[in-house]
């Protein structure tokens, strides 16, 4: 069950995707975004959560929950947070903003300057979709 993931894939533009994630014209596939963003880590200080800016402790704790994210659970599902370290990663990664709705409740990661472009994924307690 990576719901997750596939969202994400569905909803980044191909050109980023083949630009960002080299995919050679090939279907990414969930454990290789995670892997790719993994190798990019780092503190996403460029990014707002619902207009808030996060603290250095929790950068640094986001940056050590992608470290120790294990790729061979992708298929295993994916718990994400209410401010979520991926969709942070992602955000500051591609220069983009993301709209999480969960269960009504929107969560917007923002660039602090201008963003390419948004996407928006939607999840419940059990379920990811775009």
């Amino acid at each position: 069950m990576s719901c997750f993931w596939d969202s994400l894939i569905k909803t980044i533009r191909n050109d980023d995707l083949n630009n960002y994630f080299d995919n050679q014209n090939t279907r990414i596939i969930p454990h290789n975004l995670v892997t790719i963003l993994k190798n990019v880590n780092n503190k996403t200080s460029n990014i707002l959560w619902n207009n808030t800016e996060l603290t250095e402790k929790m950068l640094e704790e986001n940056m050590e929950a992608i470290n120790e994210y294990d790729v061979n659970q992708v298929q295993n599902g994916y718990y994400c947070s209410s401010c979520d370290p991926f969709l942070l990663l992602l955000a500051d990664y591609l220069n983009i903003n993301i709209e999480h709705n969960y269960d009504g409740n929107k969560m917007i990661y923002s660039q602090k300057k201008n963003s390419r472009y948004i996407i928006k994924i939607s999840s419940d307690r059990g379920h990811c979709w775009c």
